[in-house]
């Protein structure tokens, strides 16, 4: 036996030997080519067949050759072996889109899962997605290209096939990818053109005009002064709207071939050919119809001075006389031109194809090797033929005739294969303001359920809106505003559904269902009970004032005053009033003393949606709204929104077209009117605003502004049917092509801008939080106290982090963990802005009226009512006046399977958490638990308020949902004080102070005995004036010292 072979033998022993395979992998024989190298740190590197030529081992090293000649070696001190491929890799158990982390999706799509595929089914407009996953194990990672994947986080489009690796330890593959795309010329066509000379003489025309804007304006190369066919009153009379104006042109030469130019009028941006038919004649009366063009062309139908090429027109034989009919047009039969050219064909040859400019660029990547996933989705909308149409058929035939009065009627909706299908009983009446175009025109209008509903599967609500979008120009607007503010999650952003609308049978234009604006389950998802909804706006409202300082007109919208007896009535609106203008009177003062009265974050994504579209309404102001959740909470915060009303935005106010002018301008700047003052006191008088608005934007910038372009493309490819549809009723709707890439344009353009004028912020790592977050929220509650649960108990988690849950770590996830975990979430601070944008919860909770007890034990009664058994854990903050102290939480006899823990995080700040050791549920229906309070003393009756706020419930999965802050006012008495002499704590200083729980009589001694004053207190603070001296009060010496 030679020594070479003895040699060979070795080795191959040698690797043999040393194999190793990571935990929960096996070591398969390699396919075909295909080489596994095993290092000693842990790490595998795979080399497919696609990029290795060969491999070579020596007594010291490793040598891999690649396809490009390219050489990797290894040494055989860094190496374990090498010849087998890992497999045994993870695999998904659950792949689905939640509504919940989708705006698009309106019900949760689970995906036909398989060991490497994964199917599903998305009703949906916009493409991009956010996936929920599990894997089979809890070591398991999941990547894209070399992202790794975070469930619930992670978003991509859908569009084309996905690939997701899903491995385990460090595991990669080395793979040729493309990093640059090839380039390759644009098509040439080869078409020589020269200009035919036009006079005003040429020309002629069935539509004379009665003002002046005759035919010869078309060639004095000035697009502001124009031809417009017969209209208003005069010589001529117009042409009734079933007739078609045309320009006739007698030309001095013969043409065969010619390509015509035009520009659009620049001073009417809503009158636009938009189509155009070619006639030829011999002898000016028998005339041949040779081609026509429309929006299909590319013929503009919105802004000014827009220039269209038509393509080449072939009259077959020469002709000198030539006919341009327009047979449909954005306004009526108005036939309107800017400007107007010909041009003839000299010469014409075959196009010729694109050239290669420059070649694809590859490179070798190592990226992730494990198990391959496809995940392919399926979009219903790419097979719809039309938007969803809604019938509407009102008792008696009739249409809204006015704003208030409601008809009744049936609505019935075809779903179209996207959305489900729907019909109930429903009222109908007119609504909007400057957009309401009476019974004949194209009007908006408001829905009243008589319950809570679901159309088009969205959040269950009595109240919706029909949004006409009867501007020019204005149908893509409402679309993109709110799709923005829903990815910018600002506060009770709508969903936007494009619907052909039908009343009594009869075709009424292409419209949106959306929200109505409200305190309600699909707008504004809180309990009214305590809430308030204002909407600053200059239209008059019954119940209106004028704020303090900024003089904005301030409606209050919610609670429906009109509905509340007077005496009633009349208290509240005051109230409300007098709260609104102390927010106005901090705000005013020009400092930051108004973040702790408004709710930052909120403001924030409120006022970037509006900058970032620009929507001068804000300035006006009108349709701007913002609410507080709790009026009787003394720590209750004002949230601005929702974002309502972008007809006048995209740079439309002032010119009158969308998408075209304005990019670069400065919002806050150029804003004006009363709305001026207080926005950009609220943008610029902070500096946690300002920060808090460059983080919130700048990672809208980074993660969200190309589904925002995504989304326009997507949208108008789905609703087109149905703008094209209204255009033939109303005109708007034709050719809204270029419109989207004004759009797309036009918004890249404004957020460069913004994002170079805005103030930078050095780039801060959000806090990393080191062990408790085990559901990967961004927060340590008790959700992960559950998660950690389940894990041990081998129940289903939606997210589970396992480094995460060793919160002591041990590298083992036992119960001294959740241990842990629980100290951990009683201390965590509390985020309101974060709470705000979690889903409501199926479930509501009360706190009663109670009486305060000084020095005793009193019950403050909380009802938490479960709709849906399907929760397992609470959390809640409970604020309590200075005086007032938690001292312990009674559960009901319902809920003694659960623990019940409560900490002290400041003063009158206490958290209360409730959960189950085995998972067991809350019961539907009513749960009685009593918060036991105790008072060290007399509080002041303004500041009786006890309030729960961040409250959440926890499903059994682990996830997290909100409950509306709840309030309760409370009486007080000395019940607990025993052998109590009076109901008032006294003490001196500067003066007598005497605080009382009720009204009441105060005695004044002096120390002889003699008596000095009787006073007359009221129930809270009281200061009395005294000269100085000692006194005895309620048997206590004061001292008074002026």
């Amino acid at each position: 036996m030679s020594i070479l072979y003895m040699k060979k033998a070795f080795l191959f022993l040698f690797d043999l030997l040393l194999l190793g395979v990571p935990a929960g992998l096996k070591a398969e024989t390699m396919a075909n080519d295909t080489l596994a190298v095993y290092l000693k740190n842990g790490r595998i590197d795979v080399f497919p067949d696609s990029v290795l030529k060969s491999h070579n081992r020596t007594e010291t090293e490793l040598q891999i050759t690649l396809k490009n000649d390219s050489l990797l070696t290894y040494s055989v001190a860094e190496m374990d072996s090498l010849g087998r491929v890992p497999s045994g890799f993870p695999k998904f158990t659950s792949f689905m889109f939640s509504s919940y982390y989708n705006d698009e999706v309106y019900t949760d799509v689970a995906g036909e899962v398989t060991d490497s595929t994964v199917k599903a089914t998305v009703p949906a407009i916009g493409k991009r997605l956010t996936p929920t996953f599990q894997l089979d194990r809890t070591d398991g990672k999941v990547f894209v290209g070399n992202a790794l994947q975070e469930s619930t986080v992670s978003r991509h489009r859908f569009d084309t096939t996905k690939v997701y690796v899903l491995t385990q330890g460090d595991v990669r593959q080395l793979k040729r990818v493309k990093i640059k795309d090839a380039v390759w010329s644009d098509e040439k066509d080869e078409v020589e053109l020269a200009d035919i000379q036009l006079t005003a003489d040429m020309f002629s025309t069935n539509a004379p005009s009665n003002y002046g804007e005759d035919p010869y304006r078309m060639l004095d190369g000035n697009p502001n002064t124009y031809f417009h066919s017969t209209w208003g009153t005069g010589q001529y009379e117009k042409l009734p709207l079933d007739q078609h104006p045309y320009l006739e042109v007698s030309i001095a030469e013969d043409v065969t071939k010619f390509v015509f130019e035009y520009v659009t009028s620049g001073e009417n941006n809503n009158r636009f050919p938009l189509e155009i038919e070619i006639q030829a004649s011999h002898d000016g009366v028998d005339w041949k119809t040779i081609d026509s063009v429309d929006e299909t062309d590319g013929m503009p139908t919105s802004g000014l001075a827009r220039e269209f090429v038509s393509p080449v027109i072939d009259l077959k034989e020469a002709y000198r006389r030539l006919r341009f009919v327009m047979t449909r047009a954005s306004y009526k039969n108005y036939f309107v031109l800017g400007e107007f050219r010909l041009k003839k064909v000299v010469s014409e040859n075959e196009p010729t194809g694109p050239e290669l400019i420059e070649p694809a660029q590859y490179a070798y990547r190592w990226l992730p090797f494990g198990r391959e996933v496809k995940v392919d989705v399926d979009w219903p909308t790419d097979r719809a033929v039309n938007v969803p149409k809604i019938s509407i058929d009102i008792e008696g035939g009739k249409l809204p005739a006015d704003k208030v009065t409601y008809l009744q009627a049936q609505i019935n909706i075809d779903g179209a294969g996207v959305f489900p299908d729907f019909s109930a009983p429903v009222q109908i009446r007119g609504r909007g303001n400057s957009s309401w175009a009476g019974v004949d025109g194209k009007s908006p209008y408001r829905l009243k359920f008589e319950e809570s509903v679901k159309p088009f599967g969205l959040t269950k609500g009595k109240n919706w809106v029909l949004l006409a979008n009867r501007q020019s120009g204005s149908m893509m607007a409402n679309a993109i505003g709110m799709k923005i503010a829903r990815l910018v999650q600002a506060a009770g952003a709508n969903d936007m559904i494009p619907v052909e609308l039908y009343l009594n049978g009869e075709y009424r234009g292409s419209y949106n269902f959306t929200q109505q604006v409200g305190l309600h389950n699909n707008s504004i998802d809180i309990d009214e009970t305590n809430a308030i909804l204002i909407e600053l706006d200059t239209y008059y409202d019954e119940f209106q004032f004028t704020s303090y300082h900024y003089d904005l007109s301030t409606n209050v919208k919610e609670p429906d005053l009109e509905d509340v007896p007077a005496t009633q009535a009349t208290p509240i609106f005051n109230k409300v009033r007098d709260n609104f203008n102390n927010f106005c009177k901090v705000l005013a003062r020009k400092n930051r003393d108004y973040e702790n009265v408004v709710n930052i974050p909120m403001l924030c994504r409120y006022l970037i949606v509006n900058e970032f579209i620009r929507n001068m309404e804000l300035g006006h102001p009108k349709s701007t709204f913002l609410y507080r959740e709790d009026m009787d909470a003394l720590h209750s915060r004002y949230v601005f929104g929702p974002a309502w009303d972008f007809d006048w935005a995209f740079g439309y106010e002032g010119s009158y077209t969308y998408y075209q002018n304005k990019a670069t301008e400065d919002y806050f700047y150029h804003m004006g009117g009363r709305g001026n003052e207080f926005f950009n006191d609220l943008r610029y008088n902070s500096p946690v605003v300002k920060k808090t608005y460059y983080q919130i934007w700048k990672n809208f910038v980074d993660h969200q502004l190309a589904e925002v372009l995504e989304y326009i493309d997507d949208y108008y490819k789905y609703a087109r049917p149905s703008f094209e549809h209204n255009a033939t009723r109303w005109g708007d709707g034709y050719n809204y092509a270029p419109s989207c890439e004004n759009a797309k344009q036009w918004l890249t353009e404004r957020a460069n801008s913004i994002t170079e004028s805005m103030a930078d912020y050095p780039s801060e790592p959000e806090p990393e939080i080191l062990k408790g977050d085990v559901n990967s929220d961004g927060a340590v509650n008790i959700a992960d106290v559950v998660c950690v649960q389940n894990y041990l108990q081998e129940r289903e988690n939606e997210r589970f982090d396992a480094e995460q849950a060793d919160a002591d770590g041990n590298g083992r996830i036992t119960i001294t963990d959740v241990v842990w975990i629980v100290a951990m979430a009683m201390q965590e601070p509390a985020n309101d802005g974060r709470h705000l944008l979690l889903p409501q919860a199926a479930a509501s909770l009360k706190a009663q009226p109670f009486t305060a007890l000084v020095g005793a034990e009193s019950a403050l009664p909380v009802e938490l009512t479960v709709e849906d058994s399907c929760y397992t854990a609470a959390q809640m903050d409970v604020m309590l006046p200075a005086g007032l102290e938690l001292e312990k939480v009674v559960l009901p006899d319902a809920l003694q399977g659960h623990v019940v823990e409560t900490a002290c995080l400041s003063g009158g700040h206490y958290r209360v958490a409730v959960y189950a050791e085995n998972g067991t549920t809350f019961p539907r229906g009513n749960l009685a638990l009593q918060f036991m309070v105790k008072a060290s003393r007399a509080i002041n009756a303004d500041e009786r308020v006890a309030s729960i706020t961040d409250i959440s419930l926890v499903g059994v999965k682990g996830t997290e949902e909100r409950l509306t802050p709840k309030s309760s006012r409370f009486d007080m008495n000395l019940t607990g004080i025993e052998g109590a002499e009076g109901h008032e704590d006294v003490w001196g200083g500067d003066a007598l102070y005497i605080e009382a729980l009720a009204d009441s009589s105060v005695r004044v001694y002096a120390v002889d005995g003699r008596l000095v004053q009787v006073c007359h207190v009221k129930a809270g603070n009281n200061r009395i004036s005294l000269p100085s001296g000692v006194y005895i009060v309620n048997r206590q010496k004061i001292v008074v010292n002026r």
